[in-house]
């Protein structure tokens, strides 16, 4: 054991006096032989798999998280400690889920009403520890393109911010009716928009805590930029119920459907499904355990929204030729301007403005990847990458198995739009 050091750094944060401080992003660690590590001359190590999570597919529900003085620690380091207890505290019941824009970040966090819990920039934890970034998916045209349909939907962060991004999914139709094929595309976009935010928005995350950061714990350190995602989404209650349990179903291949079985191996429900519904049920569950891997858990809320169902129904009623003759009109709004309400304030500071257009940077080509990725994949069909990933995802969750005689079936719900 290497003798003792005297601690020379600033012991505890200077607004609250504490060791470990989630809202200063402060914490400062004492290891089981009673030695406090100085930031700058050593370290609480971890591995990066110490931060995944366990995936949920569920609605938000806000979580209780350990909270007391070995929040610093790594759950490795804490079982080390004899005689420490973290203490489990939670934020209580959330009903209308109250929000707070942060300019400095450009995101949207959620708060504790009448409190500013939520609000200190840029941890924006609350009082379990956790923060909870709110993102909403807004669908808003929908419309026929040669031999594909799109739907061009607004990736939302908050307002004015420059992280919002508007993206349109491009799909072919499948043999089904309209709206499974609208809600295709809806799905579509709720997976890119998960792919958004592992490739930009983490890294964003990523930037605004490292001038902030104060700990002598790689743990500690990697929690403080991470977060849990709330996504706002205007699917249909009976297929986002459908969206978040398929990964408890199997496919069969005989039925083309995922089925569910009950406690003695029957057959207890089939839910039919295209082959296009297919890949994009799995193009979704890959994108949420990718986030969790890295210690992202995403959380649902449907919420109807008045653009995606007006969209939805003016391309039912759209008559095809006069659909394709506004197709050759061109499209005059860049690929990542939103609501001409939310533009920038030309007055904010130089800073702000290098900020912005360093972040314009990184969306932009983010955008001109991922269109650069749908083409390939329209003109040649789904890469073999992403058909590897499927058949991994399928000998993992979908093995085959021969279903007896005489199960039943229960369809899909109607739309409740």
């Amino acid at each position: 054991m290497k003798p003792m050091q005297p601690f020379r750094g600033r012991l505890v944060c200077e607004q609250h006096g504490f060791l470990t401080c989630t809202t200063c992003l402060h914490s400062i660690n004492t290891d089981r032989y009673g030695r406090t590590l100085d930031p700058d001359e050593g370290w609480f190590t971890c591995d990066e798999n110490e931060h995944s999570v366990e995936p949920r597919f569920e609605l938000f529900n806000p979580n209780p998280a350990l909270y007391g003085f070995c929040d610093g620690l790594s759950p490795k380091e804490r079982k080390l400690l004899p005689g420490v207890e973290p203490v489990t505290r939670g934020i209580g019941p959330v009903d209308d889920l109250p929000g707070y824009y942060c300019e400095t970040c450009g995101l949207t966090y959620m708060t504790v009403a009448g409190s500013e819990a939520g609000m200190a920039h840029p941890s924006h934890a609350l009082p379990n520890g956790q923060r909870y970034l709110f993102a909403e998916i807004i669908p808003h045209r929908f419309r026929r393109n040669l031999n594909n349909i799109e739907c061009a939907t607004y990736f939302r962060f908050g307002t004015k911010s420059v992280m919002n991004i508007g993206y349109t999914c491009k799909l072919p139709p499948d043999s089904t009716d309209v709206d499974t094929n609208l809600d295709n595309l809806e799905i579509a976009g709720i997976t890119k928009i998960l792919h958004y935010v592992n490739d930009v928005i983490i890294h964003r995350r990523r930037e605004l805590v490292e001038d902030f950061l104060y700990t002598n714990s790689q743990y500690f350190a990697g929690q403080a930029w991470r977060f849990q995602l709330v996504l706002w989404t205007p699917l249909s209650k009976p297929v986002l119920s459908f969206l978040l349990r398929a990964h408890t179903l199997k496919y069969n291949e005989k039925r083309k459907a995922f089925v569910k079985k009950n406690a003695v191996g029957f057959t207890s429900k089939i839910y039919p499904v295209t082959e296009e519904r297919r890949y994009q049920v799995v193009s979704f569950i890959r994108a949420v355990k990718q986030l969790a891997e890295v210690g992202i858990r995403v959380h649902f809320v449907a919420k109807a929204d008045f653009r995606c169902s007006d969209a939805r129904a003016a391309f039912k009623h759209q008559p095809p030729d006069l659909q394709h003759a506004l197709n050759m009109v061109p499209d005059l709004q860049h690929a990542h301007d939103i609501d001409p309400q939310e533009a920038p304030d030309p007055n904010v500071g130089q800073h702000n403005r290098t900020q912005r257009e360093i972040q314009e940077k990184i969306v932009e080509q983010w955008l001109k990847e991922q269109s650069a990725k749908e083409h390939e994949q329209l003109s040649e069909g789904h890469s073999a990458e992403e058909q590897s990933s499927e058949e991994e995802w399928r000998e993992e969750q979908l093995p085959e198995e021969a279903l007896l005689e005489g199960d039943s079936s229960d369809n899909l719900p109607n739309h409740d739009r």
